[in-house]
């Protein structure tokens, strides 16, 4: 079961409990958890020969005393979370691993205890005994982080970390476990004068638990481990002393115990945005007093803010939006004299501003905004007069009152240089805008609609500079519709969103009219000013236009039709954060959301309701649910691609039988092929790259004859390829390799024996549309067919086949001669025909590289190998094998010794043995 790619198995390790004649389990190298089951392998016989391995998972406990009742076992547990093993075992099993167990004389032939490593199975061996390594937490380590005289290791602490944190499934890996390179140069790692100083692996797919003896490297100052799903443990932290910044955004992490161990540290960064972080901020996280930057925004903390804050006085920035923090913001803000910027919108708080903030001589940027939030700060606006480096002001969306304070930033050092915005919507304020305004700021952006406000100041109207030189065009109106005026803004925002006439205003800066029917442009306006607030505005990378600009076309990732009405939402990449509304739904006209790599939550209720909606794109959003999506019976294509999906594909898509094109790639989806797949009859592309479906694949597939691109590759599919794809008449790409795939090809393992797709490989000889057919890393068997590919339409265009790394024996047929320019990749198979001369004068073969190189291009000759098992240029000759060593086949990766080979021609004549007899049922 050891797949080189994927996530790896998950879950609890299965207890075998009803199998009466098991006596093989290999499952090395997944992401199993848990403890080892009182029922494991119960009912197993208990005179027989039985192997387990269980090597590198996340395995819990001990090893239980009830399994000295089985009489020749071999168990191999390294590299798990053992912690203990029962004592009655290391005495009582004789003959268990080839007799170690007892040779050794006690425990250690089994699994080498904590504080000790074996580099052979982690165990005691003929050949390598327990040794020493105070980093070791657990039972069974093969690697240490510190040396035979107690120094550290940093290469084995970074092997260690590779094998703990699922590294041969990691998106990129460059050098990674390389003898020939440094660790230095490994991908990720940054190093001083040869000593690790920073692990930067931020979206790199690694999972699990990361070892403590990380915290060992003496020099470590930056860790980023953000976006990975990884169960971090703040345990054993402290020993890394240099440690300045930690960076563990949106990582899936619910618990912060042990997070005081940070105080060990020179912690100045840390940021924890973006989790599953709920009830109450832990007290302890206050006495990590050298942070200089915190974020803990986007989690679901509660409760009142620790009055604490006021011990983290060298804070320069703090995070603390998007939770739900409530009650009143705590007085002791006014002790972090340092504070430049203090973000803590969208929360639930209540009470009053505290005068406190006034002492923040250092603040450039505060945020309270509550827009989204039914909760609300009170009491009078104060002035604010000591900050005089505030540039910008977010108070929207409370319950502030009274009037606008004449000396507001009297003492502000900025107003009359630098551009300055403050946004005091939606509140309960009254009166007038101060005369003083005017003199103290000169490029003001300025929101004071949705309030009480009933007259301007003397001079307001003429500031030319104000709302990005607005007033000098519309005057008053361009910061506040007049009384007796409304518009969707509140304001006049260009030429075409004049104020509007409605008798029952009294107030300025209304945005309201009962009395007048609402326009598709305005309701279009309400509904995406609703999105841009739940999903934080603010914060996003870009926001040009949006709602400050009269023309809502014209905003930021946003399109529309000749008559103005919205089509396309397309924000990729843009910082969103939050839940979208489901208001989205009620744009008449909208035919595309692209919401891609945002850390939203996506909220498919009312979908239906989008009856124009064809495309939506949700990748890299850590979507883990499609409840609702079977609504939206109008798309046609839809992406949700490096997503949370997991368990059996979800039924609710395969109720959207319009979609043209699904990608669903790099997700835990698991099972067989869903045959309701095969009903969706308009299908032409479909991409499940990288999950985890399995079994063998349906017949039924050749029912789509629409499709032109299959890509499955990645998945743990067996069995044979079924006759029926023969039938896929409009195909042009097929996938079904090990690993990679079309859209993101990776470097094959090249060593696809005993895994994958089995059988004898298809004619394929009825497609003819076909262009790339990928079917690598697989145990595909017998020879390739006198009429492989003959159907293909044109044979004088590129074609490209991959049949690397399978059991494919004979040779290439001469009937292939008849492409022109065919590129084909068999390397690694057992191909010991000479390849036919007229193949070898097709110089448009292999991408023109056979007129360069000859048959050489194709495969290497027996007797000679590389890496590639052909030559890809000028420096990739085919080497020679040495003294003592050959390789029999053409296309060989390596050379053998005589007895390597000798071992290879038996292993395959048991493998032909196994596949003869069904050995897989």
């Amino acid at each position: 079961a050891d797949t080189s790619e994927g996530n790896g198995l998950t879950g609890s390790l299965p207890t075998f409990s009803d199998m009466h004649n098991i006596v093989m389990v290999d499952f090395h190298n997944q992401r199993l958890s848990g403890p080892i089951a009182e029922t494991f392998f119960m009912d197993a016989p208990g005179d027989k020969p039985i192997s387990v391995d269980l090597t590198n998972n996340l395995i819990t406990g001990g090893i239980p005393g009830f399994l000295v009742n089985k009489d020749r076992l071999d168990l191999y547990l390294a590299d798990n979370r053992i912690d203990n093993i029962d004592s009655t075992i290391c005495s009582a099993v004789s003959d268990w691993l080839g007799g170690d167990v007892v040779a050794s004389g006690s425990c250690n032939g089994l699994l080498c205890p904590a504080k000790f490593f074996s580099p052979d199975q982690g165990r005691q061996t003929g050949d390598h005994s327990c040794q020493a390594c105070p980093s070791s937490q657990y039972y069974g380590s093969t690697s240490c982080g510190t040396t035979s005289d107690g120094e550290v290791n940093e290469r084995g602490i970074l092997v260690a970390f590779f094998n703990a944190m699922g590294g041969r499934y990691w998106k990129t890996k460059d050098n990674w476990l390389s003898l020939d390179n440094d660790f230095c140069n490994w991908q990720g790692i940054s190093c001083s004068e040869g000593s690790i100083t920073a692990i930067r692996l931020s979206n790199n797919d690694l999972t699990g638990f990361p070892p403590q003896s990380l915290f060992n490297l003496p020099n470590l100052n930056t860790l980023d481990l953000s976006y990975n799903s990884i169960e971090f443990e703040f345990q054993g932290i402290g020993k890394a002393t240099q440690l300045t910044s930690l960076d563990l955004t949106q990582t899936d992490m619910s618990d912060l115990s042990g997070i005081e161990q940070l105080s060990s540290t020179n912690i100045r960064f840390l940021y924890l945005a973006s989790n599953y972080f709920t009830g109450n901020l832990p007290n302890a996280l206050f006495n990590v007093v050298s942070l200089e930057e915190l974020d803990i925004s986007h989690n679901r903390f509660e409760g009142n803010f620790p009055s604490l804050i006021g011990q983290l006085n060298g804070l320069v920035k703090l995070y603390i939006y998007g939770n739900s923090f409530s009650g009143q913001f705590p007085t002791q803000i006014g002790a972090l004299s340092s504070l430049v910027e203090l973000k803590a919108s969208e929360n639930k708080f209540s009470g009053t501003l505290p005068t406190q903030i006034n002492e923040l001589v250092s603040l450039e940027s505060l945020s309270l905004r509550q827009l989204t939030s039914s909760s609300s700060i009170a009491g009078i606006l104060p002035s604010f007069a000591s900050l005089g480096k505030l540039v910008s002001l977010h108070l929207d969306g409370n319950a502030l009152g009274g009037d606008l304070p004449p000396n507001f930033l009297a003492n502000t050092i900025r107003g009359s240089s630098a551009p300055f915005e403050i946004m005091l919507a939606n509140n309960r304020l009254t009166g007038a805008i101060p005369l003083s305004w005017a003199t103290r700021f000169r490029q003001l952006d300025l929101d004071l609609t949705g309030n009480m406000l009933t007259s301007f100041g003397g001079d307001d109207c003429n500031q030319d500079e104000w709302m990005d030189g607005l007033v000098e065009r519309y005057g008053c109106d361009a910061i506040l519709c007049g009384i007796g005026k409304f518009n969707e803004f509140g304001r006049q925002v260009g030429a075409g969103s004049s104020c509007r006439p409605c008798a029952e205003v009294n107030v300025l800066g209304s945005k309201d009219c009962s009395s007048v029917e609402p326009t598709e442009k305005g309701t279009s306006i309400d509904i995406l000013t609703e999105f841009y607030h739940s999903t934080h505005g603010e914060n996003w990378v870009k926001s040009t236009g949006w709602t400050n600009d009269e023309d809502h076309c014209s905003w930021f990732g946003v399109e529309c039709d000749s008559s103005g009405n919205v089509g396309t939402i397309s924000l990729p990449n843009n910082g969103l954060t939050g839940t979208t509304p489901s208001s989205i739904f009620d744009l008449k006209k909208l035919k595309e959301i692209n919401l891609r790599q945002n850390e939203i939550s996506f909220n498919f209720q009312g979908i239906g309701k989008a009856t124009t909606l064809i495309s939506l794109d949700l990748s890299s959003t850590q979507l883990d649910s499609v409840a609702g999506i079977k609504d939206a019976i109008s798309l046609i294509e839809l992406r949700l691609d490096d997503d949370d999906l997991a368990g059996p594909f979800p039924s609710e898509i395969l109720s959207l039988n319009s979609l043209r094109y699904l990608s669903m790639n790099s997700n835990q989806i698991e099972g067989n092929f869903p045959l309701a797949i095969t009903d969706m009859a308009f299908l032409t592309e479909l991409f499940l790259v990288n999950n985890r479906l399995d079994g063998q694949l349906p017949a039924q597939i050749g029912k789509l004859n629409k499709l032109k691109i299959l890509d499955l590759s990645g998945n743990n599919f067996d069995g044979t390829i079924p006759a029926n794809f023969n039938d896929l008449a409009a195909i042009e790409t097929l996938a079904l390799q090990s690993g990679g795939g079309v859209q993101d090809p990776v470097e094959s393992t090249q060593n696809g024996l005993g895994r994958g797709i089995n059988g004898p490989l298809p004619a394929f000889d009825k497609l003819e549309k076909l262009r790339q057919l990928f079917l690598g890393e697989n145990s595909l068997s017998g020879t390739i067919p006198l009429n492989f590919l003959e159907g293909v339409d044109d044979k004088t265009l590129p074609i490209e086949v991959d049949l690397t790394s399978n059991r494919l024996s004979g040779g290439l047929p001469a009937s292939l001669a008849r492409f022109e320019s065919l590129t084909i990749y068999a390397a690694g198979n057992r191909l010991s025909k000479e390849i036919p001369p007229g193949i070898c004068r097709q110089s448009g073969w292999m991408k023109a590289k056979v007129a360069l190189y000859g048959c050489d291009a194709i495969l290497c000759p027996p007797g000679k190998s590389n890496q590639f098992g052909l030559r890809e240029s000028s420096s990739s000759s085919c080497q020679s094998c040495g003294s003592g060593e050959t390789s029999k086949y053409f296309g060989s990766l390596d050379c053998m010794s005589s007895e390597e080979q000798s071992k290879e021609d038996e292993r395959k004549i048991l493998e032909e043995l196994f596949l003869a007899t069904d050995g897989e049922r």
